[in-house]
């Protein structure tokens, strides 16, 4: 396998301790997150130390200061954020629901090996190929290996971030990897565990972080709802039309945060002309409605529109 395939999947990638950690930046947020494993850190966690390797340093080692390390509340289960200073020129990564991923195939883990960081001149950034088996276990997320390696070849990758392609230069993230299968005492081939990240989820929520999400699918039905029940209604006050106007404008506003994470972009772009023409057609009505007066066919045919795409 060639390295280097995924084109700026390399920026997301960081040494932590003798394991592997992933880059992530929350919309908004003055920092940055490091999602990594519990075990990876050192008994005081703020001794860890984080190293972003040369090749991807411009040619330097640097080592990057702690600001604050959350980890999960569970003692057995395995997941920490390392929060430090926001780090520029990371490649879009959005954080996707393992449920809401639909393929198999064309993940990828991103790491430091511990036998190429042992090489002196050897990249030590290694993307390995997966695939997603199926598993019962919604805390552990299960793939297989493409390419063979054995247990040695994957010490190091620990904590790093199992990534899709969603679109050229752009990533989501659906878990990071935490260690080879077993079954029966014994580790099971190709086959690697890893954590999804709605666990990571848990821990900004218990802290009062920036979520890893966009907008939580909840809120986006909720929304969607809100605006189906208005157009069921044969008439609209001109608060009414206030209160949809609103509602599409949060509507596109997921849109866009869609769009970036979300390979099929042209659907998006339909949806947003279906509500650019919606919030027009109300604006108008807004302007000339009265409590009496019918809701225009015109307006009705766009409202069918949304419906249709929503």
């Amino acid at each position: 396998m060639k390295s280097n395939e995924l084109n700026g999947a390399r920026t997301f990638a960081v040494m932590v301790g003798e394991g592997s950690g992933c880059f992530f930046q929350p919309i908004g947020a003055d920092y940055s997150y490091i999602l990594t494993l519990k075990h990876n850190l050192k008994d005081k966690p703020q001794e860890t130390v984080i190293i972003l390797p040369s090749i991807i340093n411009n040619g330097k080692d640097r080592q990057i200061k702690i600001t604050q390390v959350y980890k999960h509340r569970d003692n057995n289960t395995d997941a920490a954020i390392i929060q430090v200073e926001k780090r520029d020129g990371i490649a879009h990564l959005c954080a996707m629901k393992h449920d809401e991923v639909t393929e198999l195939e064309g993940f990828w883990v991103i790491g430091f090996p511990k036998t190429r960081r042992e090489i002196k001149g050897e990249d030590p950034y290694r993307e390995d190929e997966l695939k997603r088996l199926g598993t019962k276990n919604t805390k552990k997320i299960e793939f297989c290996l493409v390419d063979i390696f054995d247990r040695p070849s994957m010490l190091g990758m620990s904590g790093g971030g199992i990534i899709m392609p969603t679109s050229e230069n752009r990533y989501s993230i659906i878990a990071v990897q935490k260690q080879m299968a077993v079954k029966n005492g014994k580790e099971s081939g190709k086959r690697v565990l890893a954590i999804p990240v709605y666990i990571f989820e848990e821990i900004i929520k218990e802290n009062n972080l920036i979520s890893l999400y966009l907008e939580s699918e909840k809120t986006e039905d909720e929304v969607i709802g809100k605006i189906k029940d208005k157009i069921n209604a044969p008439y609209w006050e001109p608060m009414d039309c206030d209160e949809v106007l609103e509602l599409l404008t949060k509507m596109d506003k997921m849109l866009k945060e869609k769009e970036i994470r979300l390979a099929n972009a042209s659907e998006i772009t339909s949806k947003a002309v279906v509500i650019s023409q919606f919030k027009e057609m109300i604006e108008s009505y807004r302007r000339e409605a009265t409590s009496d007066k019918k809701i225009p066919n015109k307006m009705l045919v766009v409202a069918d529109k949304f419906r249709l795409f929503f």
